[in-house]
């Protein structure tokens, strides 16, 4: 781009103005800031497709963009039947009876009570996969209600860090001289109080409330038991990824695809004179166990990737590769049934 290779070019003009640290959790921005610039203004690629390079001029304007590659990934090994879509999800089943749920947001407030509406019909299927590749979060609840559809009972549905900061102890703190020494070496040298847990904590912005919640049913009407896949991607965060991490700790499902966005959610906004404005986030989630997802996302049991020849061809393998584990899924169980 511009004569500058395209990872040193988002390096030195792009990574700087993204906040998150999780490099391809930030490939839509990176995209998206490829292409800005002044209007009128123009930018050079240089170009290679099957070992030949091509020099492109492009003038930046005002108004929709005609791309020739519109991200539309569809080739399956097989076919699927449409048997539901609503603004909330899309429903679809193989012929041997999967179900394949596509859900793009969590922020849909119709979503518990449209794919509750279905549970009859889901009750049939030998099992499930849940496409949220693309979903970006939303309303924590209704990711909720749908994990109720597959986790028997009540389960953790939020474990969150929320920072304290008490201005009296942080003054304490800049003379006590805490140097790059942890906590566990201060204890050791000067001994273990809560003050001076605080004093030490709270300068370093390490003191948190500990809050946990539980879900209830949430009027789900059942619990659907049969081999669960989750496809997940860079982009699936905020509650998609509570939606995750509940189903995670439940071992209720088997995520095959490649790590979630990480990050948490409840953004604190502001708004500026300018008109712009930005966002703060006042919480760091955790999962219940204490382990952390924040700038590493929810790792998948199975990792597997979309190639280049993919999305050139229109192949979605990552569905492919879906369909192919909760088959296996579905064999084993039955395999355990017969020598029970």
């Amino acid at each position: 781009m511009n004569g500058i290779g395209m990872e040193e070019y988002a390096a030195q003009y792009i990574y700087p103005y993204i906040w998150h640290e999780k490099k391809d959790s930030s490939d839509f921005w990176v995209d998206r800031f490829f292409s800005n610039g002044a209007i009128g203004s123009s930018v050079e690629l240089e170009l290679e497709n099957d070992g030949v390079a091509e020099i492109v001029v492009l003038t930046r304007k005002k108004g929709d963009t005609d791309w020739f590659y519109n991200n539309s990934i569809s080739k399956l090994n097989e076919n699927l039947r449409q048997k539901y879509k609503s603004d909330s999800h899309r429903i679809a089943m193989t012929e041997d009876g999967i179900a394949v749920i596509t859900i793009d947001t969590m922020m849909n407030e119709n979503l518990p009570h449209k794919f509750y509406a279905n549970f009859s019909m889901l009750e049939k299927a030998k099992g499930y996969i849940i496409d949220i590749r693309n979903n970006g979060g939303g309303n924590s609840t209704n990711s909720d209600a749908v994990a109720a559809a597959f986790i028997e009972g009540e389960f953790t549905n939020q474990r969150s860090l929320h920072p304290i900061l008490i201005g009296a102890y942080k003054a304490w703190g800049r003379g006590m001289q805490f140097g790059d020494k942890t906590y566990e070496q201060v204890v050791a040298e000067r001994g273990s109080s809560d003050w001076m847990e605080k004093t030490y904590k709270i300068t370093h912005k390490r003191y948190y409330e500990d809050s946990t919640s539980t879900s209830d049913r949430c009027n789900c009407p059942g619990v659907l038991t049969a081999p669960l896949v989750v496809l997940t991607s860079p982009n699936t965060a905020s509650a998609a990824e509570d939606f995750l991490i509940e189903l995670d700790c439940n071992k209720r499902a088997t995520i095959v695809g490649s790590a979630s966005y990480g990050s948490t959610g409840n953004p604190l906004t502001f708004d500026l004179e300018s008109g712009g404005g930005f966002q703060i986030c006042t919480r760091h989630n955790i999962y219940p166990d204490g382990r952390e997802f924040i700038n590493i996302g929810v790792k998948p049991h199975v990792p597997f990737y979309m190639t280049l020849d993919n999305y050139k061809n229109g192949v979605d393998s990552v569905m492919n590769k879906g369909l192919e584990v909760v088959r296996k899924l579905i064999c084993e169980r039955g395999s355990h049934k017969n020598h029970r």
